[in-house]
């Protein structure tokens, strides 16, 4: 038998027992409804009843709601209030808004409003939730991979392998860090329009847990003493898999200009044998490599696959920067980079890791570029269909 899901939990802390009457008739279907006539009964409430929501009267018998507000905000920072107030009474309301409350209500009220204010600050509270446990999640498994390689007597063994997958984490993780940074300061400062925003935040939220586990999956093969060599042969689609980094790199609201065409024909028949995180590893490096050459204000990318003559044919164009003519041939050598020295992503990694993924998948990557007219890389794997027939 499935078990029902338990509802989340409501406070209303007013002292007019009309007013929470009637909003617990309201609110009661959706949600466990809590009571509390005083401030000092709502606190008690609050720390004993763990809800998710709190709806708060400005004008209490024993303390004023905004010194209430205050009390709450040192108890929770992020729990979701709600100011109740009379007409009079909006100047206050607003200073309480400006004091970290998420909205306020206006009496009398309307059934509707209620309900949808309501469940949109349980959803931004859902969503917080989840947010902080998957920030718990990365930082356990960044505590336990630190430990488990201070620990390792086979460090010295890792050499370059270390250094190529190092580089690789750091564009997961930078993705990680953006997300994160950007929804902690939506879920703080911007109160939830009605519609869109759940959609928003879950996209957000499976951009940072794609990436997470990402980033799991490659710390295991890293601690395995794991190299880029193949190592699963499995059915690849390339489309979906474009699909997939771009919503993982630029789903968030900042960035270059990004385009993803896939031809008709490559979305339905574009597959290949390999390995797919190694093929993934590889795209990513070329496109985070975009994204840096890429300017600040009018960057663009194009990202387009295709098939072409038994290969699927990958293109990533930029409008970057761009590689000087003497400098190309060394693009592909490890530790060769032409970013400033010193910068995080300046290791001279990226492309030579994507090549060896690349040749030992049986494809070629090219590259031509000119200094301040950006860069093309092109990249073929032949289809599984070809492969099969050969």
């Amino acid at each position: 038998m499935k078990a029902v899901a338990a509802k989340s939990k409501v406070l209303i802390i007013d002292d007019d027992p009309g007013v929470r009457e009637s909003l617990g008739f309201v609110l009661n279907h959706d949600f466990d409804v809590l009571f509390a006539e005083t401030m000092a009964e709502g606190i008690d409430r609050f720390v004993h009843g763990g809800p998710s929501t709190v709806i708060l009267d400005l004008n209490l018998p024993d303390r004023n709601g905004i010194d209430g507000l205050r009390e709450i905000r040192r108890l929770d920072a992020a729990i979701p209030v709600i100011i109740l107030t009379a007409y009079g009474s909006i100047d206050r309301a607003r200073a309480a808004i400006r004091l970290g409350a998420d909205d306020f209500l206006s009496k009398p009220f309307r059934s509707a409003e209620i309900i949808r204010t309501v469940q949109e600050s349980v959803l931004r509270q859902r969503r917080v939730g989840q947010r902080n446990r998957l920030i718990e999640k990365l930082q356990s498994d960044n505590s336990r991979l630190t430990r488990q390689l201070r620990e390792s007597s086979r460090m010295a063994t890792l050499g370059k392998t270390s250094a190529e997958y190092a580089h690789d984490l750091c564009g997961p993780l930078t993705a990680v860090i953006g997300y994160v940074e950007f929804l902690g300061n939506y879920l703080r400062t911007d109160k939830v329009e009605s519609g869109g925003c759940g959609e928003k935040v879950l996209t957000m939220l499976d951009a940072i847990e794609n990436n997470v586990n990402r980033c799991y999956d490659m710390s295991r093969a890293w601690l395995l003493h794991s190299d880029s060599r193949v190592r699963s042969q499995q059915p690849v689609g390339i489309c979906e898999l474009l699909h997939e980094l771009v919503g993982d790199l630029f789903s968030g609201p900042n960035g270059p200009q990004v385009l993803l065409h896939c031809n008709p024909s490559a979305e339905e028949n574009c597959a290949v044998v390999g390995d797919r995180l190694q093929l993934y590893r590889s795209i990513c490096n070329v496109v985070v490599n975009a994204t840096q050459a890429v300017p600040a204000t009018g960057g663009a990318i194009g990202i387009s696959c295709c098939v072409k003559n038994d290969h699927a044919e990958i293109q990533i164009s930029d409008n970057g920067c761009g590689i000087d003519a003497d400098q190309l041939s060394d693009v592909f050598r490890p530790y060769v980079s032409s970013k400033v020295v010193g910068q995080a992503q300046g290791t001279g990694l990226g492309l030579y890791i994507s090549k060896k993924i690349i040749e030992d998948h049986n494809g070629t990557i090219t590259i031509s570029s000119k200094r301040g007219k950006g860069s093309d890389v092109r990249i073929r794997l032949p289809l599984m269909n070809h492969l099969n027939q050969a």
